[in-house]
């Protein structure tokens, strides 16, 4: 049972939340006006606001985009961007921790059961905060070319509209806006990395929480566009401004022909697929720079990173495709020459398995997610800045999947999940950063740094990355 609390007045309008277990939620409470109408495919407007108190008690609706089994009971909209907040008893003074999901630009939500952040709240004494961003096309389509000038990298303009409610409003609820911490996996770690670059961004987070995703896979604005033209054409209208008279569903529909979805063409070189767009020469645009030259140039060194990977990224994410395995040794060489790889064949060597599937597999988590996370804990070292490295392992020692780090953070696991013993551990090293914006571990300062790794233990690995930032040496991650 939950029992109500408040109002608070905020910005927008007053709010009730709802207490439970020695912490009150505040769930759907919308930042930015329904991107409806004549706003769909533009910047988030800020919302109007209320004068009756607005009860707070259930999420908002979820992002629009294909069903899927993630969204199962979940309401999916347009009228989809609402944050929430959850406030623990002893949160008076404390940080917050926002959290931006994943779901490879395709989909997502924050009403998901496993981010409910009222344990994490409990747990750790933090504010938990997290916002809806549009998803598929509807937030990362760049059609600016097409006559829809607002049109790129809107998901991403939905999150600093986000964090900025939450800059102007933390107070209201008892946090310190200036000790906010955003934190992201996957896709929404590629997002959060993005908001380095983005200078609306400025000043609305102190730190950053990077989980199996970073500072790439960064679509250049002509292929960006280049996807979005096929956007335009499966949909089978002229131009942009054609797309608001069709349906949400209609456009979720169209959106599934653009691009690929096999993981290696996603996720390549020049990525086949909706994602983060580098559109400064757009006519508003979201970032200033590819966001590595912006750790590189230490632009933003006062930001400390904390990077966290598993073993097996990519070992969840192809169960789908049939097409995965290689058909030849000769085949896979090609793929990752195809990436400006020097020497392809000496790449390959460094995974040599008999299984080629698995060793594909092999490869892209290290060139998709490991590669990029240590090469951004790198530079960002070199400019000036502080940066740490955590791996997520299973409870028996063996290696992670992409998704184990998301489902332990909020401690939402099953009690009966082998795995769910670490879900303290990891959002304790998750709350030690946000507090103190340090690790309690070595920072990862050279090639041959530490790599913290929890799973049927804690302990140091030096030397652990050592191995693979040679093997990709010379080898670009745009």
């Amino acid at each position: 049972m939950t029992a109500p609390c408040g109002p608070v007045a905020t910005s927008t309008g007053p709010v009730i939340g709802h207490e439970a277990g020695g912490v009150t939620a505040y769930l759907g409470v919308p930042f930015a006006q329904p991107p409806l109408g004549e706003l769909r495919f533009c910047a988030p407007r800020p919302h109007p606001g209320w004068t009756q108190p607005l009860d707070a008690e259930r999420f908002g609706d979820s992002p629009l985009q294909a069903p899927s089994a993630y969204t199962d009971g979940l309401a999916l909209s347009e009228d989809c961007l609402t944050l929430n907040l959850w406030v623990p008893e002893r949160g008076a003074g404390a940080g917050v921790l926002f959290w931006v999901y994943g779901g490879g630009f395709a989909g997502g939500s924050c009403a998901l059961p496993i981010f409910d952040g009222a344990r994490l709240a409990a747990r750790t004494g933090l504010i938990v905060a997290s916002a809806n961003h549009r998803t598929g096309a509807l937030g990362f389509a760049t059609l600016t070319h097409r006559d829809l000038p607002e049109a790129s990298n809107l998901g991403i303009r939905d999150v600093i509209a986000a964090l900025r409610w939450i800059h102007e409003n933390a107070g209201a609820f008892g946090a310190d806006p200036g000790q906010v911490s955003v934190m992201g996996q996957s896709s929404g770690a590629f997002v959060a990395a993005a908001l380095l670059a983005a200078p609306d961004a400025d000043g609305l987070f102190q730190r950053l929480v990077l989980i199996s995703g970073g500072a790439s896979r960064i679509l250049p604005e002509s292929q960006a566009q280049r996807l979005g033209d096929q956007l335009i054409a499966a949909a089978g209208v002229a131009d942009g401004p054609g797309l608001r008279a069709l349906s949400g569903a209609d456009i979720v529909a169209a959106q599934s022909q653009v691009g690929s979805q096999e993981i290696g063409a996603r996720n390549a070189a020049v990525p086949d697929s909706l994602g983060v767009v580098l559109d400064r020469t757009a006519p508003w645009p979201v970032l200033r720079a590819h966001p590595m030259e912006v750790i590189a140039s230490g632009a933003r060194r006062d930001i400390p990173l904390l990077l966290v990977v598993t073993g097996a990224e990519v070992a969840s994410l192809h169960e789908a495709d049939d097409g995965f395995a290689p058909a030849s040794h000769a085949e896979l060489v090609a793929e990752i020459a195809g990436w400006g790889a020097p020497d392809a064949e000496a790449v390959v060597a460094a995974y040599h398995d008999d299984d080629l599937g698995r060793m594909r597999e092999r490869i892209l988590t290290d060139y998709i997610y490991r590669l990029p996370a240590a090469r951004a804990a790198l530079a960002h070292h070199r400019a000036g800045g502080q940066a740490w490295m955590l791996q997520v392992d299973r409870a028996d020692g063996g290696l992670a999947d992409h998704n184990l780090p998301t489902m332990l953070l909020f401690g939402n696991l099953p009690g009966d999940d082998p795995d769910a013993t670490l879900s303290e551990a990891l959002g304790d090293a998750v709350a030690g950063f946000a507090r103190r914006g340090a690790a309690d571990w070595a920072r990862f300062d050279g090639p041959e740094g530490e790599l913290m790794r929890l799973g049927a233990d804690r302990r140091a690995a030096p030397r652990a990355l050592a191995d693979l930032l040679e093997t990709w040496e010379g080898v670009p991650r745009p």
